[in-house]
């Protein structure tokens, strides 16, 4: 598998609501983005779909995979862990395994039932001062209600956090759009804009998820702006655009030539990742920038952390 590791890129009814560890292979940079030293006005990022707790997965069932996700999750040292699809007990398993972090979230079919859309903060940088959560669909307040064509109940986490270390505050959002339903994805991805468009104090926002959508279509034109929808324009950008890509290939010295087409984020546990099959995405409003983006393709003696490749940036406050 030949990914680079490292490119140095880096509703108006919702604002209501808001008012309410192994060898390892891979194409490793020379310098992993969790050893450089941050900057006070910066801070990780992470977007991790967890894989459920299927039994059917085999060798890649969860139990026999925690070591590799702790350790995943270890390298990347993430201040900011949004995750999809972890059972109450796999979230359960990471709030024990990693202390250092806040947990919240729901599950999508209520309470802790069905998969989490949880996210993990780290304690001594952040304070949560508000949370929250609706689901993509025509009732958001409806707990495990499936919208439009949707195949799942989808929903989305919210937190909004106090940065210990700027004084600044900003929105946490933490998503998994459907695999099938388009309808669900346009729809979905419409009401996160207007979410984030009906925010008090223009706050900045960082969104991670599963958007099961690929650039440059319809979901990621509505999310990112160039697709304008009723409740006005997304302000939010794509972080994987945010460097020049063939600057930053030219000085690999791997080997490895610059990328022609878009890397992909999953590989259903073959370990062969789709061309151009990105749909683990960190989304930011104008007020952060991205100065890094790792999409973690690393395996664990030919094991996998998850069928999807986690993907985290650094981000820094413009």
């Amino acid at each position: 598998m030949r990914l680079a590791k490292r490119i140095f890129i880096g509703v108006t009814l919702l604002a209501f609501i808001w008012l309410g560890f192994a060898g390892c292979a891979g194409n490793s940079a020379k310098k992993k983005d969790a050893e450089l030293a941050l900057a006070p006005d910066q801070f990780v990022v992470m977007t991790f779909n967890l894989r459920y707790d299927n039994p059917d997965d085999g060798p890649n069932a969860w139990p026999k995979r925690t070591d590799i996700v702790a350790q995943t999750i270890q390298e990347a040292n993430p201040d900011i862990m949004g995750v999809q699809e972890g059972l109450a007990h796999q979230i359960d398993w990471l709030a024990s395994t990693f202390p250092q972090y806040t947990v919240y979230g729901v599950g999508r079919e209520g309470g802790r039932k069905g998969e989490h859309m949880s996210i993990f903060v780290r304690k001594d940088r952040f304070r949560i001062d508000k949370q929250g959560e609706f689901w993509l669909s025509e009732k958001p307040d409806v707990p495990g209600l499936k919208g439009w064509d949707a195949a799942c109940p989808r929903m989305v986490t919210w937190l909004k956090l106090y940065d210990r270390m700027t004084k600044r505050e900003f929105v946490a959002v933490n998503t998994h759009l459907d695999h099938r339903g388009n309808d669900a994805k346009k729809f979905g991805a419409k009401m996160i804009v207007e979410f984030v468009n009906a925010l008090p104090d223009n706050l900045p926002v960082v969104v991670t998820g599963d958007f099961n959508s690929y650039p440059k279509g319809l979901v990621h034109g509505i999310l990112c702006g160039q697709q304008p929808i009723s409740g006005g324009r997304s302000k939010l950008r794509d972080t994987f655009y945010d460097i020049d890509w063939e600057a930053q290939q030219e000085k690999k010295a791997d080997g490895e030539p610059p990328w022609t087409i878009e890397p992909g984020s999953s590989h259903g546990w073959t370990g062969v990742i789709k061309p151009g099959g990105r749909i683990d995405w960190i989304l930011v409003s104008p007020e952060f920038q991205a100065l890094s983006l790792t999409i973690d393709d690393k395996s664990y003696d030919g094991r996998f952390p998850s069928d999807h490749l986690p993907v985290y940036a650094r981000i820094q406050y413009r």
